[in-house]
């Protein structure tokens, strides 16, 4: 059962944080113009990888469940996002081509469902770190300085009955993201980054 659920979390994590058909955010919203601030130091990069964690509790289970495996990201459009444990998963887009696949690296790639087309390009908007974007979905608001610590809440009344906020902490240097905490109504979800790689060579085919 652990194993099943954990195949999706992936999939379920980033469709739940990324809620289309949002308003538009305002020029003068306060939520656009912290995020501007922070994407301008994320800007310069050019590369980010590593390695993530993502464990999930549930109100129902003794035991969380708990994803792990890496990712690669390369501006503006190259992305890996692969969990390796408990069950193999893998969602790669470079350029126009979008796969997924699942089960082992010796299957074949196939193109992407449209659901996963839609959760690869939330993942992408917060790799990116699209200001416009993310304000179009969530009111920001800064709730520590240092380390950097923002906390999100969605705009509408539809995704907060799924999602209660989201709390995002970068590294001390403020360029990446170290750790995101989902709070839920029925579950919390705390998705972490460690071994974080910057402006490395893209990985071969």
């Amino acid at each position: 059962m652990k194993a099943k659920t954990a195949i999706v979390l992936g999939l379920v994590f980033w469709a739940v944080l990324f809620w289309a058909g949002a308003p538009a955010a305002r020029a003068e919203s306060p939520s656009l113009e912290l995020l501007k601030n922070v994407a301008e130091q994320l800007a310069v990069l050019e590369t980010v990888s590593g390695r993530f964690t993502l464990e999930k509790s549930f109100e129902h289970l003794a035991e969380p469940v708990i994803a792990q495996g890496r990712f690669f990201f390369g501006r503006p459009d190259f992305l890996i996002w692969e969990q390796q444990a408990p069950a193999w998963t893998r969602l790669e887009v470079k350029g126009g081509r979008v796969e997924a696949r699942t089960g082992s690296p010796d299957q074949p790639g196939e193109t992407a469902s449209g659901a996963a087309r839609q959760v690869i390009r939330e993942i992408m908007t917060w790799m990116k770190f699209e200001p416009r974007a993310i304000a179009a979905v969530y009111e920001v608001t800064l709730e520590k300085p240092e380390p950097l610590i923002l906390k999100a809440k969605p705009r509408r009344a539809g995704l907060r009955k799924y999602l209660e906020s989201m709390q995002i902490e970068f590294s001390a240097d403020q360029r990446v993201v170290r750790q995101v905490v989902i709070s839920e109504p029925s579950s919390r979800s705390v998705l972490t980054f460690d071994q974080v790689v910057l402006d490395q060579p893209r990985p071969g085919p």
